[in-house]
């Protein structure tokens, strides 16, 4: 193209003459570290460009400006850059840009200034982070004006711990118009927060509305003023000015107190000497106002008929408001009127002659009235009641008087003196139709009510009640017709006082329970303070306890004391005693079984079988039985006085539910009282449905009747007694059978003393014996088998109470029963072995029956006294065995009885006592002391017969001075004294007749009477018949004499050793 002169000087390139242009179409480049230099302007123009290859420097050397310009018109727009030159040296500034990937335009805005770059200080930008503190820091940053159309909002999002939006005012002093929170309009504040806490609304004398609150919807608002959580707290909340102008309070507005603590719930101050306190207004009516100085007006709505002033009375005048005729209230018919005649204060100036002041009176009601009304009604809210502040007497001050009458010939259907009606479909806490509260400081009252009735009067009283309560059952936990609250304080504080104000002795002036008057049961004192009634008593618990009833003295000591959880432990009988029914017995063939009530042993009932003349008639329990257990059971039984006694009665079980094993047989059932019979057994292998039974095994007719019925197992038995419970007590009569089992043995376990406090009868249960399970009478406890041969408690023979252990041994020497005693016996000490023992099968050998004792080094035995022979112990009689011995080497855990022989024989063992000493006691597992005289005949009979079935001991029970043999049927005396007579007898009054007589049919061996003087007689006579006074004896003082013929080898009197005789002898 078309090129005007440049010059080049090295690699520069620039015009010869200034203002010279290079016109081309194409492209003017350099190349390498070139420039071109132009000294006005260098355009490019057309379709192309000035291209700068890399490296290479486009350089204004005048004024360093570069004007990028357009020839596309006037209206185009230049960009400039222009270099800042005022600098010492020289540096860079570099426009760049990322790596485009596609054609990007930069617009700058329309204005003029400088564009500041991020993290630079020179134009605002605050270094790191921008904040609002910075941004009010800088030049006009405390103002924010919006625009039009442009709302401002803050966004506080729900979050997991939400933001909160806090302006915190900080002024401590000069803070009545500065360092406020404040909303204006047009620069006047209607809201302002002050730092101290006032908050202003409505303020600066503009017209406004101010609204807290505006619900739409069945929704309800809560608006708290004051919510102060300190005590001495107080907020004032001021509504309108002190000072001028009326503030109206529109719409249903409730005030609530707080919910704890004594404060006034609305205090309204006048503030002034003039105007009103408070009006109420009922759609712009006054309806109640208080004036200043606190006199009340109230103004009766217009429809009622008028307005009716009530006033204080500060001068006595009548105070008093009368609605004047009688008007109508709209919420009653147009029949039913009513007078209103009350009196609110008296504040009088002199003595007051009235004697009453009601609040409110409702005097009459109108003749005819055929409807039913109220003396007083009350709505919620009505408040009633006498206030006494003075120093004068009122002779009665009463809150409320309710009064009705019937004047009229007309009837009141019902006349309720005062009503209280509580419901509606909210909630209640607590709900009370009717509270008497009574304080009365220090202020001294001679008697206080907090509910008084007045007895009633009239002459045609159908059914008179002081206080009548219909029956209460909507209760879901409980329902009381009346509840009291325990009173206390005072000398004769009683929680219910029946019977004030007489002494009354009779069913008048006590308690009735039940439905027809007349028939019910009751309750009321007695002539000597007596708790009586008319009708029978019971006491039932709920639940059996072990204090079901307690009778305690004034001191609080326990008189009687009835236990109901305490019967037989693990009984599987479980109706034992028919109290109710005869659930679970069944009757056997024959049996026609019932529960009556005519005869019981325990309880009120029995069961009664009436049998036909049927064999094996009688009654069935079933029962689970376990194999090869033993088990205890107890029946009592008798006949009715028609039947008289009879002995088939037998007892027993099934162990496979179809085959009886009687325990018992055979046994005697008397028609006058109950027996008690006792067995043990030990089952075999139970099938089926197992029972027990009791049946009679004769088939004749009879009634027969069965109580009181305990199984158990050994295991589990604790006494062979029938009990419902246990009963301790003082001073009682007891009519039923009894059974006293004293929780510990005492020596006076129970006594009957005289008047005057000296023994009569004394029940001792305590001992010495360290065999505690001496008699077997529950089960086996301690006892145990003695090398092969087994033991069992039996009720087969007993020499006391009602079992013993039965021993049954094996071929094998050894064998035996033994007793692990609960106390070792300590190596030194003497102790005495004693025991009955009576043979079942197979007799012993001289001296293979032994004692002993168990220690360490094995069994210790002992020799037994009387000498073990083939007929001691006999088959037929209990024989007392007894030996000493002393523990040697180690302490002795157990004593024994066993053979020493090798022949399997099986014997009973009864009444085991192991004490200290040298000497065996008398068995016994108590004492009996009387000191009373026996006025009756007696008589003497044991259960079997024993070699000591009767004995007279000295007092250490060391010596017996006479025995009874029952077995052998021989009397033993015996006598220590050296002095003495061993036997003497007297017959000082015999005339005629013999003072000793022995008559011996059938002794053909042997003596009538052996006289054998011991060893150490020195001196007196081993027998001694002698006669004193003047009268003869006819038939002599001694007679010995023989009828029939004489066959004795013996001698009628056979004499060893000299014999002397003063007198004749014929």
């Amino acid at each position: 193209g078309n090129q005007g002169w440049w010059n080049r000087t090295g690699t520069t390139l620039s015009p010869v003459t200034a203002g010279d242009t290079i016109t081309s179409s194409g492209n003017i480049s350099t190349s390498g570290s070139g420039s071109i230099t132009s000294a006005s302007t260098l355009t490019a123009s057309g379709s192309g460009g000035l291209i700068l290859s890399s490296g290479e420097t486009l350089t204004n050397a005048t004024n360093n400006v570069f004007t990028f310009s357009t020839n596309a018109g006037a209206t185009a727009d230049i960009l400039q850059i222009q270099p800042n030159v005022s600098g010492v040296l020289s540096f860079a500034g570099t426009v760049t840009s990322a790596d485009l990937t596609a054609n990007r335009t930069y617009t700058l805005p329309d204005e003029s200034g400088t564009v500041c770059l991020q993290n630079s200080a020179s134009c605002g930008f605050a270094l790191g982070t921008t904040t609002l503190q910075s941004a009010y820091d800088a030049t006009s940053g405390n103002t924010i004006t919006a625009t039009d159309g442009r709302d401002l909002a803050f966004t506080f999002p729900d979050t997991t711990t939400d933001p909160s939006f806090t302006v915190n005012l900080q002024c401590v002093t000069s803070c009545s118009t500065s360092g406020v929170f404040a909303v204006q309009s047009a620069g006047t504040n209607v809201f302002r927060v002050d730092p101290n806490g006032n908050t202003n609304l409505g303020i600066g004398g503009i017209a406004s509305t101010i609204q807290i609150g505006n619900t739409t919807g069945a929704v309800t608002q809560t608006i708290n003023f004051g919510n102060n959580s300190t005590a001495s707290s107080t907020t004032n909340i001021n509504i309108g000015s002190s000072i001028a102008g009326t503030t109206a309070i529109t719409g249903a507005t409730t005030i609530t107190n707080r919910t704890s603590g004594s404060v006034d719930t609305l205090i309204v101050n006048n503030g002034t000497s003039a105007g009103t306190i408070l009006k109420l207004q009922d759609n712009g009516s006054d309806v109640l106002s208080v004036a200043d100085g606190g006199n009340l007006l109230a103004t009766k709505h217009s429809s009622f008929g008028g307005a009716a002033a009530i006033d204080s009375c500060p001068n006595l005048s009548p105070c008093e408001a009368i609605t004047g005729a009688q008007e109508t209230f709209t919420d009653l018919s147009s029949t039913n009127k009513v007078g209103n005649y009350t009196h609110i204060t008296l504040d009088p100036a002199a003595d007051n002659t009235r004697s009453n002041a009601a609040g409110m009176f409702i005097s009459q009601i109108k003749t005819g009235n055929t409807k039913n009304f109220s003396g007083f009604y009350p709505i919620v809210g009505t408040y009633s009641g006498a206030l006494q502040s003075g120093d004068g007497n009122v002779s009665a001050a009463i809150g409320i008087i309710s009064q009705v009458q019937n004047s009229g010939s007309g009837t009141i259907s019902n006349g309720i003196g005062v009503q209280s009606t509580i419901g509606g479909s909210g909630s209640f806490t607590n709900a009370t139709a009717f509270s008497a509260a009574m304080s009365f400081g220090s202020a001294a009252v001679a008697t206080s009510y907090g509910v008084s009735v007045n007895a009633a009067s009239g002459s045609a009283l159908t059914n008179n009640y002081g206080i009548y309560v219909a029956p209460q059952s909507v209760g879901t936990t409980g329902n009381y017709g009346i509840a009291i609250g325990t009173a206390s304080g005072g000398t004769t504080s009683q929680t219910l006082w029946i019977g004030n104000d007489a002494d009354g002795t009779t069913a008048n002036a006590g308690l009735a329970f039940g439905q027809t008057v007349g028939t019910q049961a009751n309750l009321y004192r007695g002539a000597n303070n007596q708790l009586k009634t008319d009708s029978q008593f019971l006491a039932q618990t709920t639940t059996n306890s072990t204090s079901a009833f307690s009778v305690n003295n004034s001191a609080g000591l326990n008189l009687l004391k009835v236990d109901n959880s305490s019967s037989n432990p693990s009984n599987l009988v479980t109706n034992p005693s028919f109290e109710t029914n005869t659930t679970g017995w069944v009757a056997r063939t024959g049996c026609t079984l019932a529960r009556v009530t005519t005869t019981a042993y325990a309880g009120t009932a029995s069961g009664q079988c009436i049998n036909t003349a049927t064999a094996n008639a009688g009654m069935n329990f079933p029962v689970s039985l376990t194999s090869s257990t033993a088990y205890n059971l107890v029946v009592y039984a008798r006949a009715d006085t028609t039947s008289g006694n009879f002995s088939t009665l037998q007892i027993g079980r099934a162990d496979d539910g179809s085959t009886d094993t009687q325990c018992l047989t055979a046994q005697t059932v008397s028609s006058t009282g109950w027996t008690r019979y006792v067995c043990s057994f030990t089952t075999g292998t139970t099938s089926g449905s197992p029972y027990i039974y009791i049946k009679q095994t004769d088939a004749t007719a009879r009634t027969v009747y069965v109580d009181a019925v305990v199984l158990q197992t050994q295991a589990n038995a604790d006494s062979n007694n029938y009990r419902d419970g246990k009963i301790s007590f003082g001073t009682n009569s007891i009519t039923s059978p009894l059974t006293l089992q004293n929780v510990e043995n005492s020596t006076g376990a129970f006594q009957v003393n005289n008047a005057v406090g000296a023994q009569v009868f004394n029940i001792n249960t305590t001992d010495q014996n360290f065999v505690q399970n001496s008699s077997l009478e529950v089960k086996t406890t301690n006892w145990a088998a003695k090398g092969s041969a087994t033991i069992a408690r039996s009720t087969t023979q007993q020499i006391d109470g009602s079992a013993s252990l039965l021993v049954t041994t094996t071929a094998a020497a050894n064998d035996g029963a033994q007793y692990t005693l609960p106390n070792a016996v300590a190596v030194g000490q003497q102790v005495t072995l004693s025991g009955y023992v009576r043979l079942n099968a197979t007799a012993f050998g001289a001296g293979t029956l032994v004692g002993g004792y168990v220690n360490g080094g094995g069994d210790t035995t002992c020799v037994l006294a009387p000498a073990v022979s083939a007929t001691v112990p006999s088959a037929t009689g209990w024989t007392r065995f007894t030996c000493t011995m002393t523990v040697a080497t180690t302490n002795a855990t157990a004593v024994f009885l066993k053979q020493t022989d090798a022949v399997a024989r099986s014997f009973y063992v009864d009444a085991v006592q192991l004490e200290n000493g040298a000497t065996a006691t008398t068995y016994g597992l108590g004492r009996i002391s009387t000191s009373g005289e026996f006025i009756t005949p007696q008589s003497f009979r044991n259960q079997a017969d024993s070699t000591t079935a009767f004995q007279i001991v000295n007092a250490a029970n060391t010596t017996s001075l006479f025995n009874v043999d029952t077995l052998n049927s021989g009397i033993t005396t015996n006598s220590t004294a050296s002095t003495l007579t061993a036997f003497a007898m007297n017959a000082n009054s015999i005339t005629s007749g013999t003072a000793l007589s022995l008559s011996a049919t059938a002794t053909t061996t042997g003596n009538d009477l052996l006289i054998s003087p011991g060893a150490g007689v020195t001196s007196g006579s081993a027998i001694k018949v002698s006669a004193s006074g003047t009268s003869a004896i006819s038939a002599g003082l001694v007679q010995i004499a023989h009828s029939g013929a004489y066959t004795s080898t013996g001698g009628l009197l056979n004499v060893t050793g000299n014999a002397t005789v003063s007198g004749t002898v014929v």
